[in-house]
């Protein structure tokens, strides 16, 4: 059960403090980002870190978590771009091997002659 929640946890998971106190912690987690987030279609990436904590007045989890959804973007963005320069090359690559196959049957072709 979830019972502090601060202004970094409120940015990252797009719920504020009222909306998450006494709230189960599965509701941070997947199945599939709590459907895109249902909230904003947003989508956080975070690395954590959970410490069990205990006390003579509360036991629980203290979860640290890092926003690293811009960085997961950006990684993300770059491995388009690279996929789709490898597809143009290889494209390009192919229309060049046929253009020689092309130039070669041409030279055959009226040798024979």
């Amino acid at each position: 059960m979830i019972v502090s929640w601060n202004t970094g946890a409120e940015r990252i998971f797009s719920f504020s403090e009222k909306e998450v106190i006494g709230k189960d912690i599965s509701l941070i987690f997947q199945p599939e980002d709590r459907e895109a987030r249902e909230r904003d279609e947003r989508r956080a990436y975070c690395s954590g870190v959970v410490t069990p904590i205990s006390g003579p007045s509360f036991t629980g989890f203290a979860k640290i978590a890092r926003d690293l959804t811009e960085r997961k973007l950006r990684e993300d963005a770059n491995y388009e771009a690279l996929a789709h320069e490898h597809a143009e090359r290889e494209k390009a690559s192919l229309s060049n091997q046929s253009r020689t196959t092309s130039s070669r049957c041409s030279r055959t072709s009226s040798s024979i002659r």
